[in-house]
């Protein structure tokens, strides 16, 4: 059996974040997209409001 250690999410809104986060907790590395670049903002501070260790990385379309 192989160990799964990238996921990729696809909407980053209520559900997408929480899958997000949960994955983010299982030491996985995630690659979110989300075709509203305004929801970046919103993804990042509940990110950060839920796993306050710093421990996670977001790859977006578009590098800012």
């Amino acid at each position: 059996m192989t160990k799964i250690n990238k996921v990729a999410v696809i909407g980053t809104g209520v559900i997408g974040a929480g899958w997000i986060i949960r994955c983010l907790a299982h030491n996985k590395i995630v690659y979110a997209y989300d075709k509203d670049l305004k929801l970046k903002k919103n993804l990042i501070a509940e990110i950060k409001r839920t796993w306050p260790y710093g421990m996670w990385r977001i790859w977006s379309r578009k590098n800012d």
